[in-house]
């Protein structure tokens, strides 16, 4: 299988930042979302973000259900486990915010219900836009 629309895919390289606000008061930068194991998966992520508008940061959970990718669309079960990554981005943001410390059943709901929306209160950003499996790939 190959990349079904190489402009798509550069558009997306030039123009994809992540998810969230970029109003809100809290960015966190990393450097690449995981995930990548499959050249369906690229496609499926680059098919969602030309349906959608071509954003430049989207809503975390609505573009993960636009891919229909099934391990994207895990976290926001109301019986998932936590994303480790996510968990402690959410704890951090909760102590940037004034917020006393959060327990696993609150930050499961925060992740499920407001974590990188669009109208809350962080970016979640990547410098690279392309997902990977790994650092050690």
């Amino acid at each position: 299988m190959m990349i079904a629309d190489e402009e798509l895919l550069y558009s997306f390289a030039n123009a994809f930042f992540g998810y969230g606000n970029l109003e809100a008061p809290i960015w966190f930068v990393g450097m690449e979302e995981g995930g990548g194991t499959s050249v369906g998966e690229i496609n499926a992520r680059l098919t969602a973000w030309n349906q959608r508008g071509r954003r430049c940061v989207e809503d975390l959970p609505e573009f993960c259900r636009a891919t229909r990718v099934a391990h994207l669309n895990q976290w926001f079960d109301p019986r998932s486990n936590i994303q480790r990554t996510w968990n402690r981005l959410i704890l951090m943001s909760a102590v940037l915010m004034g917020k006393e410390p959060l327990d696993l059943e609150s930050r499961k709901v925060i992740q499920r219900s407001s974590f990188a929306r669009e109208q809350e209160n962080e970016s979640l950003l990547e410098l690279f836009p392309f997902p990977s499996p790994g650092i050690r790939q």
